[in-house]
């Protein structure tokens, strides 16, 4: 269970500031709430952080536009961009989205200094604003800080037009980045790149230490070899910066675990795998009754070198590594004796070894550095998981609790030598962050053997994009990707009656104001509990004890649940059965 304590606060009326998330706060906004949560954690997550010289929203998506979008945040004095406890924002657990983009829409107030700094942090990896991965659409549009910035709509026109590279004057034309746009083909400026963190000596205060690193650099837009564009007036603002999701991640890994029957008829010592390239990092080498590992080049390839062990005829050795990268390309399985080959392991590559999968695994009789004959691929089973499995639990014998098994009930493949055979996979379902395949590779058609290898192969399992329709507006708030959709009728004392104005805060959470913009009255969070109970699940906690009745749509299904608060009741509600899966 977690608690989130959330917070109001009401600034003095002289300032203008947007509700900010910060390092040093879990609160938001001066009486306090508790909601009691209960989240279930994915696997591929990032923390974000990030402070403008000046003003900023930040919002995911696709390439098309953004789905998911924050408050903005207008910075009007030096301590709102750059002090601790009072500067960067952060924005935690987003969700990883397949072929996504993350966006920062920025515009500033055309005065001294104006740049964006930002750090990404997703499990072990660090990411950085600063990096060649960034582009920026500069939109000729102009904005200041206290205008509340352009609307997801203009937004999302314009990413349209970026796309398209049909920008007209005061543009970029369309994605620009280091080196800038297409030759020849009407763009102009570039993404600038400026000073980094770590220090105060240049254009900026150095910002909070703790919140964003020393490695992060400040960026912005030239657009037409200015010395620096950070200091002083160089375009019509806003500037759109995009940056592609698999940049923030951390690296997937290729994990392949074997168990390999002895069907040499001899006592093996060892097995030798045999895959394309060399490879700087191999790890958590799964040893079992092998327990010497060595990595032997030959040649262009690397022989990975498991030894030491007394593996009688038909008796299975149990092997696995972990590659820090994206493909392996493995050539041939051989048992061994005192290092020298005395027969061959059957084996099949499957497009799993090559940085997941789309639906479909693809397997290849490839393997002739050991042996070219027909094999049979059966057994198949795909089993999710929350997170990722230890190599050692990879095996036959392990007892294990996936959230989702999906059994292929198809008779065995036959894939003769150069051949490939593909074989259909349903969805991952929702929170099957890690998807784990087991199959068999026989040259029996009935999968008897003898001789038989089962394979393990781990992946993390794409994350759809999201499908909900919901139309975020000022009266509706669009949650979890715009799968749900969220409304407030309100009747205070007197018998007046209206509708809550919508403010997103996270991809889940929001709240709504009813008689001005600075009394928050309510807040709401929907969280994918699936994982957990199947089913969705819908949080809220008041700050106001008028009548109002919450709406709260899922736009896949169609299915809608109200939540109704009478008058002179300040109430609360944890519903953990709102939504089916």
């Amino acid at each position: 269970m977690k608690n989130l304590q959330i917070e109001l606060r009401k600034r003095p009326p002289h300032t203008r500031r947007s509700m900010k998330m910060n390092p040093w706060r879990a609160s938001l906004l001066v009486a306090t709430l508790q909601l009691v949560l209960l989240a279930a954690a994915g696997a591929q997550t990032i923390n974000a952080t990030i402070t403008a010289d000046n003003a900023y929203r930040f919002a995911y998506g696709t390439a098309s536009g953004i789905t998911s979008f924050f408050a903005n945040v207008e910075n009007t004095t030096a301590g709102q961009i750059f002090a601790c406890g009072n500067g960067p924002e952060i924005y935690p657990n987003l969700p990883y989205v397949a072929n996504g983009y993350l966006y920062i829409v920025a515009y500033s107030d055309k005065s001294s200094t104006q740049g964006v700094l930002a750090q990404f942090v997703s499990g072990s990896k660090t990411s950085y604003t600063g990096s060649s991965a960034w582009e920026v659409y500069a939109t000729g549009m102009d904005f200041n800080p206290g205008s509340g910035g352009p609307s997801v709509a203009v937004i999302n026109s314009q990413i349209a037009i970026a796309n398209a590279g049909t920008g007209g004057g005061g543009s970029s034309h369309g994605w620009v980045g280091l080196t800038g746009g297409p030759t020849g083909a009407g763009y102009v400026g570039k993404l600038a790149i400026g000073e980094d963190n770590s220090s105060a000596a240049g254009d900026f205060q150095q910002v909070c230490p703790s919140a964003i690193g020393p490695a992060a650099k400040w960026m912005w837009y030239n657009p037409s070899g200015v010395t620096d564009p950070f200091s002083g007036f160089v375009a019509g603002e806003f500037l759109i910066f995009r940056l592609p999701f698999s940049e923030v991640v951390n690296p997937r890994r290729v994990i392949v675990n074997k168990d390999i029957s002895n069907p040499t008829g001899q006592t093996a010592t060892g097995v030798d795998i045999l895959i394309a390239g060399h490879h700087s990092q191999i790890n958590d080498i799964f040893h079992g009754t092998t327990p010497n590992f060595t990595v032997v080049p030959i040649g262009p390839n690397d022989l990975l070198r498991w030894s030491g062990g007394s593996i009688p005829p038909g008796a299975v050795v149990h092997v696995g590594f972990n590659l820090p990268e994206q493909s392996v390309d493995i050539l041939g399985v051989f048992m061994t004796n005192n290092g020298v080959n005395i027969g061959c392991a059957h084996q099949c590559n499957s497009n799993l070894h090559l940085y997941g999968f789309g639906g479909n695994i693809t397997y290849t009789n490839s393997v002739s550095a050991c042996e070219s004959k027909p094999l049979y691929v059966g057994n198949i089973t795909v089993q999710y998981f929350e997170n990722e499995l230890d190599l050692a639990l990879m095996n036959p014998s392990s007892v294990l609790s996936p959230i989702h098994v999906d059994r292929v009930g198809i008779p065995p493949v036959l894939v003769n030598p150069g051949d490939s055979a593909t074989v259909s996979i349903p969805p991952a379902p929702r929170g099957g962050n890690w998807a784990l395949l087991r199959y068999t590779v026989s040259a029996s058609p009935t999968l008897a053997g003898p001789g038989n290898t089962e394979d393990f192969v781990q992946f993390p399992a794409p994350v759809p994009a999201a499908t909900g329709s919901c139309a975020s507006s000022t009266t509706a708030l669009c949650l979890n990707g715009g799968r749900f959709k969220v409304e407030v009728a309100w009747k205070d004392f007197s018998g007046n009656s209206g509708v809550g104005q919508a403010v997103p805060l996270t991809a889940d959470t929001g709240y709504f104001w009813f008689f001005g913009l600075e009394n928050v009255e309510l807040v709401i969070k929907v969280l994918d509990g699936t994982s957990l109970n199947q089913h969705w699940w819908v949080f809220y906690g008041a700050l106001s004890t008028v009548e109002y009745k919450i709406t709260v749509t899922d736009t896949v299904t169609g299915l809608q649940k109200t939540y109704l608060n009478p008058s002179g009741n300040l109430g609360s509600v944890a519903d953990t059965s709102a939504f089916p899966k």
